[in-house]
């Protein structure tokens, strides 16, 4: 879809574990790299320091945690969004 001129995605949510092949993380860095003022979020289980500096070093926005998706979902997808911040 990403590669499709005008395919008006606003925002991609990935989850962090992926088909055999590409991480999560991994598919992120693609989407940043070539569409940089997309804002990715990635879903993870496993929240650590570790991933959430892996993450920000690769451009995405927020990581939400699995635990909290129906939570913190929704506004971080509108933050995103916006603008605003991620984490």
């Amino acid at each position: 879809v990403l590669e499709r001129p005008g395919h008006g995605v606003q925002v991609v949510v990935s989850d962090m574990t992926m088909p055999p092949g590409m991480s999560g993380l991994e598919l992120c860095r693609v989407i940043v790299r070539l569409h940089p003022g997309l804002p990715v979020l990635i879903c993870s289980g496993h929240r650590t320091d570790e991933l959430r500096v892996q993450s920000a070093s690769a451009g995405v926005h927020t990581v939400v945690a699995k635990e909290d998706l129906l939570e913190t979902l929704v506004p971080a997808v509108a933050a995103a969004l916006a603008g605003g911040g991620g984490s």
